[in-house]
Parts: structure tokens; sequence; C-alpha cells
């Protein structure tokens, strides 16, 4: 009896010890944070919530507010999250020390909001699902597969072609959902393997509204403190809706493999069937699915809707795209046979593609943990536990590396301009061991869909400078009234 006692009170004495000494290394990183933290400049932070305050704001001014700190406190400058300390930086060489890190590849806690809709994997992780999934599909991305997706580029860019021929001269338009159905119809059959047809289903405008709420839900988890509570969410008036996304997307994605498993016709491999090859559960092959898709379609429309918009705001630019394109493509009104060279060869369009990403950057800011001191220059050295932020908005609007950076100026990616800038001053698809994995198909499909619209259409709209187009934030920046353009047949 006296040996039991003995053993449970020595046995309560080593957890006892043991929660001690976590609670004592909790206390030190607290502390050292806050030590790191007070040698950076930054706004003023309360006890508790931190820098809270600041960002308590309509997301049609988050960006204006994140570019602000930049300009006051310069790269690096620190915010407080509560008690998490998160290091910006928004220099060209230390986006580059940062991306480059093998030191620090974990992306920041703020992406588990997205877990719920994307899973683990190649947009919210990585550790090894993140790993694995990247190495299945690295074969996919190159010149030689995408020879192979150029006749379902051209077919569905082909129907495009017919749906916006049929719009009356001069009728107002937001390009955007015009779009957006053969955007998702070709990621669908050419990363997918399916063959979902949103340009032909009348329930196409309630998945791209709830999409749409899903991003606005998540970026909300992700900057208010209230709403990271899952308890506290649960109560608040978004949890309905989030559910209801949920739903939608676990529809989707169950629907995508379902047709995947009837179908044995397949005329390439595609990312997803490289990715089902792998021993993963249900629900890690739909969170493959959708990350899969949303990640394509998403930025590769919205890119595309923002090129139009540009254009319909300079005509003189829009001009020169329409010359280069009479004089690369002709000017039959034939459908376009698309090939790697002949995409290629669109220069001057490539050029407002690259503007267009400056200026709008998808991914506006990346996120990393630091989990272990990590020496950003020879004067700064980031304490483990904090989080970097890579503001790639802030960098790309920098004036110091963008003369008029507000101004849409495609001439800002001549070969000549591009060899006298920072290598890393426009991170559009990050960089490093862990930048957008599928940059050479979004180029090409970009090219693709906004060729097919600029070849046979013209656009205006009633802005006249960039600075009247006001922007909201979510997980990717977008025109808070949309992208309203008149068409016109040329």
């Amino acid at each position: 009896m006296i040996v039991t006692y003995l053993i449970r009170g020595a046995s309560a004495i080593i957890v006892l010890l043991v929660v001690i000494k976590i609670f004592y290394q909790y206390v030190q990183m607290r502390i050292k944070l806050f030590k790191h933290g007070t040698k950076l400049k930054g706004p003023t932070a309360w006890p508790i919530v931190g820098n809270a305050f600041d960002f308590m704001v309509p997301s049609n001014q988050m960006m204006y507010k994140w570019s602000s700190l930049k300009k006051i406190y310069g790269s690096p400058y620190r915010l407080w999250a509560g008690s998490q300390l998160i290091v910006f930086v928004t220099e060209p060489e230390h986006v580059k020390t940062v991306l480059m890190s093998t030191k620090v590849k974990d992306k920041g806690s703020t992406y588990k909001f997205l877990t719920p809709f994307l899973g683990h994997g190649l947009f919210t992780g990585s550790g090894d699902l993140w790993k694995m999934q990247r190495q299945a599909i690295s074969p996919i991305f190159t010149p030689k597969m995408m020879t192979e997706y150029m006749p379902s580029f051209s077919s569905h860019c082909e129907l495009l072609n017919r749906k916006l021929q049929s719009i009356p001269n001069g009728k107002l338009i937001d390009i955007y959902a015009e779009i957006a159905p053969f955007t998702y119809d070709i990621v669908c059959e050419t990363l997918l393997g399916t063959k979902v047809r949103f340009a032909q289903n009348t329930w196409k405008s309630e998945f791209f509204h709830l999409a749409e709420l899903g991003y606005e839900i998540v970026f909300e988890r992700m900057i208010k403190s209230l709403y990271q509570s899952d308890v506290l969410f649960y109560f608040s008036k978004r949890y309905n809706d989030y559910v209801k996304i949920q739903k939608l997307v676990d529809n989707f994605t169950r629907t995508i493999l379902k047709d995947k498993q009837s179908d044995t016709q397949k005329p390439f491999d595609t990312c997803l069937d490289r990715i089902l090859k792998h021993d993963l559960t249900e629900k890690q092959q739909m969170d493959a699915t959708y990350v899969i898709f949303t990640a394509s379609q998403e930025s590769i429309t919205t890119i595309i809707s923002f090129v139009i918009l540009m254009l319909a705001i300079h005509p003189d630019i829009q001009q020169k795209a329409h010359e280069e394109l009479d004089r690369v493509l002709g000017t039959e009104d034939d459908e376009i046979p698309f090939t790697i060279e002949l995409l290629n060869s669109l220069e001057y369009l490539d050029m407002c593609i690259k503007e267009v990403l400056r200026l709008y950057p998808i991914g506006h800011i990346i996120q990393r943990e630091c989990k272990q001191d990590f020496r950003l220059n020879n004067d700064v050295v980031l304490p483990s536990g904090c989080s970097i932020g890579v503001g790639i908005y802030a960098m790309h609007r920098d004036p110091n590396i963008w003369p008029e950076p507000d101004k849409f100026m495609p001439e800002r990616f001549t070969r000549e301009a591009v060899l006298n800038r920072h290598p890393y001053a426009y991170v559009p698809f990050s960089a490093g061991p862990m930048n957008c994995i599928g940059k050479i198909y979004a180029d090409l499909l970009m090219k693709s869909v906004a060729a097919t619209i600029l070849r046979n259409n013209r656009f205006e709209c009633d802005y006249k400078r960039v600075e009247e187009i006001t922007l909201k934030t979510d997980i990717s920046i977008r025109p808070q009234k949309g992208y309203p353009v008149r068409i016109y047949s040329r």
C-alpha cells in the first residue's frame, strides 16, 4: 500500500515538474519574442489584443492599411496579433532571404482556417503530404504536357468566343461572370480529368457566389481575433454560411471523383490522376480535388478579368494589344489552334498580364513560421516562435522600385526594364522551394483566354484611372464592384 502511494506521489510530482517546465519554456519564449519585438519598428500594441484595433476596418481598406504601415515603418516592421509576433518584410533583399531559405518553409498558423475547404496539402500544408503531392504533380507542368492541353484550351476558348459574340454591342457586363464558366471547364478537363460543363449549367451562379463568400469567411477568420475561436465562430452569423459552403465543396468534389471512377477514357495524365495513385483517405482525395480546382481557376479568372478591365481603362494600351494579336493570330474569325510557341510570341500581352499581377497579386501576403532563430540580415535576427509576413502587395506598389506605382504601365516588363530591377522585386507566384508549381500552366491559359477575348472584341468602362477602383480583400484581391466593362465587336 505504502509503495503504491509512493509511486503515485512520485508520478504526480513528475507530471507537475513536466508542466512547470513546459510553462517555464513558454514564458521564456514569450519574453524572448517581446524583447525582439521591442527592437523592431511598428504601431503601438495593446495588452492582450496587440494590434487588433488597427485592423478593425472594412475589407475595402485592408490593403491600404498594410501598405500604409510599410510607408511609415519600412522593412522589416512588426505587428502583434494578440501575443503572436508577426514580422513583415517588403524589401526585395529581405523577401529573397525569406523565400529562398529552407529554415522558414513552414506555412503560417492562419492557413489552418483554409483546411476545412482545402484540407492539408498543396495550398495549406508544408509537411509530408504537401511534399508527396508536389512531387506527384511536378511532371504535369512541363512543356510536353502543356502541349497535350492545347486542344482543350482552344476548343473551350472558341466556345467562350461564341458566347461573347452573342452579346449586343455596348452592353455593360461583368467580364468575370462571362469568363468563369469556361475557365472552370478548362481546369476541370485538364487538371482534374473530368467534364463538369459549368458553362452549360444553371446552378453555376450559386456556385460562384458561395465560393466567393467562402473566401471572405476564411479571410475574416484569419484576421479577426474573435472568429479564430471555434466556439465563438460557431455562434457567429457567419457559421451557417460556412456550413452551407462546406456542403457545396463536399458535393462538388464527390461529383468529380465519382465521374473519374466511371470515365475510363483518359486522353492525358492529370494532376488529380497522379495524386490519386497514392494511398489516400476519402477526405484527402476530396481535399486534393478542390485545392487543385480552386487554386487554378480562381486565380486565373481573376487575373484575366483584371487584364480586360485595365485595357478598358487604357484604350491606347488596348490598341497595342490588338495590333499584336492581329499580327500574330491574323484577322480571320476562325478558331485558333493554340500552341506554346504561338502563345509565347504574344510578348506585349504577356507584359500586360505581368503588370496586372504586379498591381493585383493573387497571394498578396505570404506567411511563414519561424521555428528557429533566423537571421534576416546583419542587423536583424528573427526569434523562434514568430511569424514572417512577406508583403507582396506593398512591395509591388513601392515607389522606390516602381515609379508611379499605381499606374498601369506594361512597359515595366520589357527585357531591359526587368534586367535593371532586383529579381525579387516582383514575385506574384512566390519564389524558392515553395513557389507556385503551376506557373507555366497559368501563364499559357491566361494568354489563351485573354487572346481569345481581345481578338474579336474591344472594351470600354466608366473608370478613367486605376486609382478609381476600390479593392476588397479576402484570400486574394478583387474590385469591390466587380469588373464592369462594355463590350463591342471589332
